[in-house]
């Protein structure tokens, strides 16, 4: 039933500053200990690993569900980060990579503690560096001890006297969660008493017990406290969604926090732009080195690549804390101060995206002569997208639209996190690899995840592919269908790759062992 708009308005505005209104704090827990149990279930049945998606969507759903009821309706750009959130978990049940999993998992996790934040007031992501921080202090509070205030407060409640008031749907649950309370001691005395007074009742008593997986009483302890540490993060994470906060979150710009003068930090971007200009002055010829590079200096590849790549990407991450850091606490009042901090600015940013195309470029030689990895392209990932917010910053900058910077990070860190999920990783490491004219390392592509086997099974159906590639891969999809075989997993991936390897089946080698082109043997 939708609830009158008289009752939405009234309830919407008794939630403030000071947490739920008492009318609403027994449904809030009665959802969010529901999917507490839930989620004790799924570990309980070792498939949480496999539905972590399912459970992120569950806690999404619910909370929805919860703030609708009491007449909160999230905002505009909320239905972004829902959208967002919604895309992450969907992954999780796409993707098999670790990868991608662990990348879709932190960021439906994360962009669902951002949507509890701008839930209803959405505009404070247009804020600066201290609104977020002042934000994410307030989040991290909201999670520690709004779960546990609002059980104190319902148990605490004290029944209406005015019997002519009106009841509640709710209004009994103190009482019955203080009677349980009162109770558990009683049956704790009594239930041993009486399964020795009658051994049939004993034996039907030890069939409950079997049948709802209670095995001992730390069985019962650690699952009881998992459900109570989940109640209360989830508690925590709907009334905070729930709050009201004033200005929409949005902290003012104080100008006293600006307290590093335009010479000051003209001093700190010069010093860091002379450097970075020596550095490329010096290093022009390594910086974007090829093949005739390495010959005529005798370097091999791993040294090359990995000693500038790791260096090259360390310096990207200081400068960009240095500039956002430089931009949030400098003080430009007068119009050619806020240009030479920009000129500034731009040169630094730019220094470092030259730095960036060097290593990705070095990464690039690196994965030709050696291959392609999970760990080298995800490399790549970060640093298109971390060359792109560098862009952004410049643009920002020269716009003097500083308080965006923040935003256009954590937008950054949510396309990188994304981007492996939406690419297939294991499938672009098929794609790169097969067809390069070298030996195949048949070992590593039998234990990519089932992402692979699309990939592998087309490659090696493909007449262009050389037959003792097309041997090697026959022997790298057989050692992948007798892992999947013993997996009776709920997964997407899993589903796929076994449809695949059943059609082809009668292709692939036998499943003991399998002999390569080159003589050896690959053990599954």
């Amino acid at each position: 039933m939708q609830p009158e708009p008289s009752t939405i308005q009234n309830d919407a505005e008794s939630h403030d500053s000071t947490g739920v209104a008492p009318a609403h704090r027994g449904s809030l827990i009665f959802h969010a200990l529901v999917v507490s149990i839930i989620t004790d279930q799924l570990m309980a049945n070792s498939v949480f690993g496999d539905l972590i998606g399912v459970w992120i969507i569950l806690i999404l759903v619910s909370g929805g569900i919860w703030l609708w009821r009491i007449g909160i309706a999230p905002t505009r750009s909320a239905w972004l980060l829902i959208g967002l959130v919604t895309g992450f978990a969907t992954l999780t049940l796409i993707r098999q990579d670790m990868t991608s999993t662990l990348f879709s998992i932190a960021g439906g996790l994360l962009g669902g503690l951002w949507l509890a934040t701008s839930y209803r007031d959405g505009r404070w992501m247009t804020g600066g560096l201290l609104t977020w921080s002042l934000q994410a202090v307030q989040l991290l509070w909201g999670l520690v001890s709004g779960g546990l205030a609002t059980i104190v407060q319902l148990l605490a409640t004290q029944p209406n006297a005015d019997q002519a008031a009106p009841r509640r749907r709710w209004t009994a649950l103190p009482a019955i969660l203080r009677g349980l309370a009162l109770a558990l001691p009683v049956l704790l005395v009594f239930v041993p008493l009486l399964t020795r007074a009658d051994p049939r009742y004993a034996e039907r008593l030890d069939t409950l017990w079997g049948a709802l997986h209670l095995v001992s009483v730390d069985t019962i302890a650690n699952r009881l406290l998992w459900i109570g540490f989940v109640l209360l993060v989830l508690i925590g994470v709907y009334r905070h969604a729930a709050i009201h906060r004033s200005n929409a979150g949005i902290v003012p710009d104080a100008p006293a926090l600006r307290f590093l003068g335009s010479i000051e930090s003209t001093s700190v971007l010069g010093a860091v732009a002379v450097l970075f200009g020596s550095f490329l002055a010096v290093q022009v010829e390594y910086l974007f080195g090829g093949q005739a590079l390495l010959d005529a200096r005798g370097l091999r590849y791993a040294d090359y690549a990995r000693a500038g790549f790791n260096e090259l990407v360390t310096v990207a991450l200081g400068t960009l804390v240095v500039l956002i850091g430089t931009s949030a606490v400098t003080r430009r009042d007068a119009p050619a101060e806020q240009r030479r901090f920009a000129v500034l600015f731009g040169a630094v940013a730019t220094m470092v995206l030259v730095m960036l195309a060097s290593a990705f470029q070095r990464l690039l030689l690196y994965e030709q002569a050696y291959g392609f990895t999970s760990e080298r392209i995800t490399a790549h990932i970060f640093m298109i997208w971390l060359a792109l917010l560098f862009v952004v910053l410049i643009v920002l900058e020269a716009s003097r639209r500083q308080r965006l910077m923040i935003l256009a990070c954590v937008i950054a860190v949510t396309g990188f996190a994304v981007s492996p999920g939406i690419s297939n990783i294991d499938d672009l490491i098929v794609r790169q690899n097969v067809p390069l004219n070298r030996e195949l390392d048949a070992e590593y592509l039998a234990n990519l995840s089932s992402d692979a086997v699309p990939a592998l099974a087309e490659l090696m159906q493909d007449p262009a592919t050389p037959a003792a590639t097309r041997t090697t891969l026959q022997a790298v999809l057989a050692c992948h269908r007798v892992r999947l075989d013993h997996q009776n997993r709920l997964h997407i991936s899993i589903w796929r790759a076994q449809r695949i390897l059943d059609n082809i089946a009668p292709q692939l080698a036998g499943r003991d062992g399998f002999t390569l082109p080159d003589g050896d043997g690959l053990v599954c």
